[in-house]
């Protein structure tokens, strides 16, 4: 025989209040979990391994890309003890960039960071290892020497044709030389032949 519990209106309305809180607090943990390890996993892998090396005259930069969902790359740039700025933004599966734009003498730093189609957002990776870049500054007092130097070799080249110049007088002034000292013993001969007459 089945026995009918029967509740009265107050007690009805707390059962419900009470499921309802129970259940609102169970599916805002799920909601909020669910986008925690969402964003966790789309965060773009970080390019690594930044080098720069100097090529014709400018920086040039090679990383590598260690993700497959990116769709451009940004790289920045600033002055030793500056802010980094934004130099330039390149395809997917680009792993270089020329910059040709460093002035001779001053030292740079770079980094670089993979993005999504929405640029740097929560999805963006972290920047890459920076890399320090300083174009030589052919005026420095040393280069300027070595190209003294060099022009040096020119002007001892004029020096060693002046001695060659000199060398030439010296021969004209021995030729007078001995035409001085012809003179002198051709007027000695002279003296002695009008002597002996």
């Amino acid at each position: 025989m089945m026995h009918v519990i029967r509740i009265g209106p107050r007690v009805a309305l707390s059962l419900l209040l009470a499921a309802a809180l129970v259940g609102g607090c169970s599916s805002d943990h799920d909601d909020g979990s669910h986008g925690s390890t969402d964003g966790g996993a789309n965060k773009i892998k970080a390019p690594s391994d930044l080098k720069v090396s100097l090529v014709d005259g400018g920086a040039h930069l090679t990383w590598k890309d260690n993700s497959s969902d990116e769709a451009q790359f940004m790289i920045e740039r600033k002055q030793v003890g500056g802010s980094f700025e934004v130099l330039a933004t390149v395809p997917f599966d680009t792993s270089q960039y020329h910059d040709t734009t460093p002035v001779k003498g001053i030292s740079y730093v770079y980094r670089v960071m993979a993005m999504g189609k929405s640029g740097h957002d929560d999805t963006a990776s972290d920047y890459s290892n920076e890399a320090t870049f300083k174009r030589p500054d052919e005026g420095t007092p040393s280069d300027a020497g070595a190209t003294g130097g060099t022009s040096g070799g020119g002007g001892a080249g004029g020096s060693d044709g002046g001695a060659g110049a000199g060398g030439s007088g010296g021969t004209t002034s021995d030729d007078g030389g001995h035409a001085g000292a012809g003179g002198t013993d051709g007027g000695s001969d002279a003296g002695d032949h009008t002597g002996h007459h």
